[in-house]
């Protein structure tokens, strides 16, 4: 009798895990937009299909952590790892003309040269509002390039996260007491970009849950 009760109760408890991790992916999905879901979800499967044939002997949990442990270590070249059959080019350059790329990523609208440095501004709409996001830096790493329209070519192709985004923000709407979730998002407002050894080492940190619908899209974005 007393089996029966345990069973019963492991079942409810595990009924209501489930609920409310649907709510969650639920409400972020509904804050993110459909589109935008379903195109991340597709650089998850082209990112798990590349595990596979990287770490065909491993199970998916098992290529996870071999995969960020050799980020953690610095160790990582792309060209020793095989894409074929991932269909990695094609979700990038979809990802590259959507929207989904502007709510997680920018590059500059507008960058100029004044006094030595380099001024850049981002511009992001979100429905009726519009973020200008400006800085500068230090132009050192140019000393070997005297035409500025070069150096300004270079810096308009740089990325950098998109803190206003929808992504981020959607994150912050569901992270309740997630400890993995909590210390990204708060990561990502300190630094805004991140070096990949160090993402990959937060995730090894918090002990990650690689079956989780979220830590596989932060895997899948930082990290592929």
């Amino acid at each position: 009798m007393r089996n029966i009760i345990f069973i019963f109760t492991l079942i409810i408890i595990t009924a209501c895990q489930n609920q409310k991790t649907d709510f969650r992916i639920e409400k972020f999905e509904t804050f993110f937009g459909k589109d935008n879901s379903e195109l991340l979800s597709k650089k998850v499967v082209s990112f798990e299909k590349f595990l596979k044939i990287n770490f065909e002997d491993l199970n998916l949990e098992e290529a996870y952590l071999g995969y960020l442990n050799i980020i953690e270590s610095g160790e990582f070249e792309k060209s020793h790892w095989k894409y074929g059959g991932t269909g990695y080019d094609e979700i990038n350059q979809l990802i590259e003309k959507s929207e989904l790329r502007r709510e997680i990523w920018l590059r500059p609208d507008t960058v100029w040269i004044e006094n030595g440095d380099i001024h850049y501004e981002y511009i992001y709409i979100d429905n009726k509002d519009t973020s200008f996001i400006k800085g500068n830096t230090l132009s050192p790493k140019y000393d070997l390039i005297e035409n500025q329209d070069s150096i300004i070519n270079i810096e308009k192709q740089l990325s950098t996260f998109n803190l206003n985004g929808r992504f981020i923000r959607g994150l912050e709407l569901i992270k309740d007491s997630d400890s993995t979730l909590i210390s990204y998002i708060d990561d990502k407002h300190a630094a805004t970009n991140i070096a990949p050894t160090i993402i990959a080492g937060g995730l090894l940190y918090h002990k990650a849950d690689f079956s989780d619908y979220f830590i596989k899209r932060i895997v899948a974005i930082e990290l592929y």
